[in-house]
């Protein structure tokens, strides 16, 4: 598998309102999606940052999850899967935002994945 760079960063929290808020208003991020415990912003070079509330994603327990971005999402799961990396969810698509990914669980414990992006989304 071939990463290409950190494509996303996610975090869960008790405060979801106030990291969103931080997001737009300390950072600037530009909303893509909010709702349902939820939100996506996307950065100028096109990797995406998220804030999921405490209803959403119970197994991003360890803290902030970064995702490495890869071409071919699919390839870079079977990679792992036969490293003996432990999958916990993915590959998984959606449409809406124009990505698939894949989370795993490190040897250090804690939550990573990894993720393709839509060549023809808009940064």
């Amino acid at each position: 598998m071939k990463v290409l760079k950190i494509g996303f960063v996610g975090t869960r929290t008790a405060q979801p309102a106030a990291m969103v808020d931080f997001f737009e208003r300390a950072l600037a991020l530009r909303p893509m999606h909010g709702g349902d415990d939820m939100w996506a912003f996307r950065l100028p070079d096109g990797s995406i940052a998220e804030v999921f509330g405490p209803t959403q994603n119970d197994h991003l327990t360890t803290g902030p999850v970064v995702e490495f971005l890869v071409e071919d999402v699919t390839a870079a799961t079977e990679e792992l899967r036969a490293a003996g990396v432990p999958i916990l969810l993915g590959p998984v698509r959606s449409d809406e935002v124009g990505l698939t990914w894949t989370h795993f669980r490190a040897p250090d414990g804690n939550v990573y994945g990894v993720i393709e992006m839509d060549e023809a989304r808009p940064a």
